[in-house]
């Protein structure tokens, strides 16, 4: 049994992999940035197989078209094969493989493009990861340096501790599936809040 897990909220590159439920890799594409309404349906039919009996997709935050692109293809292959469809929000990813200490707070990042982040607090408790705040989009030069960021691509004038893509698709993919799949109806993207 395995799964076919997607994120394409980077503008940098989408990521499609091929899993064991436990997020060990199969196979996996990368899709550059730019090229995603063309190269994403072949590389999805390049990873289904007759052993995929999951969906797992990154809702969010991130390029808009390239979330609601990976969200329909996501959902469409779940209803065309009848498989349960799980998603997680890409930060809540980023800091489920951040491997921060025990009680370090730190804090998961993703582009938001226009000199922008979007950004959520998070804490390490005994090898759990808990979410401190809502996501946000700040503006990059306001976040403050008092902890570590880290982040799946580059951002422009952000430091970050930068992950692999793929190690990120692949953890989070035992994430996903230990939550309840996701209503076809109510499918939507994780939003970012205005700061308060």
């Amino acid at each position: 049994m395995s799964v076919l897990a997607l994120d394409t909220a980077s503008r940098e590159s989408a990521v499609a992999l091929r899993t064991e439920a436990g997020g060990a890799l199969l196979d996996r594409r990368e899709v550059p940035g730019g090229d995603l309404d063309v190269r994403l349906g072949e590389v999805i039919a390049e990873l289904l197989d007759e052993t995929v009996h999951a969906v797992v997709v990154l809702t969010g935050p991130g390029s808009y078209s390239g979330v609601r692109a990976g969200m329909a293809a996501a959902l469409g292959v779940a209803m065309a094969r009848s498989l349960p469809l799980h998603g997680v929000g890409n930060l809540a990813a980023i800091a489920g493989v951040a491997g921060a200490a025990d009680g370090e707070r730190f804090r998961a990042v993703a582009d938001a493009e226009r000199g922008g982040v979007y950004v959520a607090a998070f804490v390490s408790r005994g090898g759990a990861v808990e979410q401190l705040s809502p996501v946000q989009r700040v503006e990059a030069a306001t976040l403050d340096r008092t902890c570590r960021n880290f982040a799946s691509a580059a951002i422009a004038g952000v430091e970050t501790v930068r992950l692999a893509a793929v190690d990120v698709l692949a953890a989070a993919v035992p994430l996903a599936l230990s939550r309840p799949p996701l209503d076809p109806a109510g499918l939507s993207a994780t939003h970012a809040e205005r700061p308060r």
